[in-house]
C-alpha cells in the first residue's frame, strides 16, 4: 500500500511540474476578453488542478529552502519566492474556479 501511494504522489508532481509546460503550447478558445483569464472545465480544475497546484506549493516550499543558500550569495530571493512559492500559491488558492492562468 506504501508504494502504491508513492507511486501515486510521484506521478502527481510529474504532472503538477509539468503541465504548465504543455499547457502554454495548446491552443484552445481564445481568453475571455472581460476578465482576462483562459476557461476551463470546473471538474478538472477542482479534481485535478488543485490538488496538483497543492502539492506543487508543498514542492515550491522544499524546494526553496533547498534554493536559499544559492539564491543569497546572487541575490536572487526575490525570484526564488516568486517562481516557488508565490506563483504556485496564486495558481491554487487565489485564482478563480474554472478559470485557467491570466492571460495578459
Amino acid at each position: 500500500m506504501k508504494r502504491f501511494i508513492v507511486v501515486i504522489l510521484t506521478i502527481v508532481l510529474i504532472c503538477g511540474i509539468s503541465a504548465p509546460v504543455f499547457a502554454d503550447g495548446m491552443d484552445r478558445r481564445p481568453p475571455d476578453q472581460e476578465t482576462g483569464f483562459d476557461d476551463i472545465p470546473v471538474i478538472i480544475d477542482v479534481l485535478i488542478l488543485r490538488p496538483v497546484g497543492l502539492a506543487t506549493c508543498v514542492l515550491g516550499v522544499a524546494a526553496s529552502i533547498v534554493a536559499m543558500p544559492f539564491a543569497l550569495p546572487s541575490d536572487s530571493t526575490k525570484q526564488v519566492y516568486q517562481l516557488l512559492i508565490a506563483d504556485p500559491f496564486y495558481y491554487t488558492f487565489k485564482r478563480p474556479i474554472g478559470k485557467s492562468r491570466r492571460i495578459a
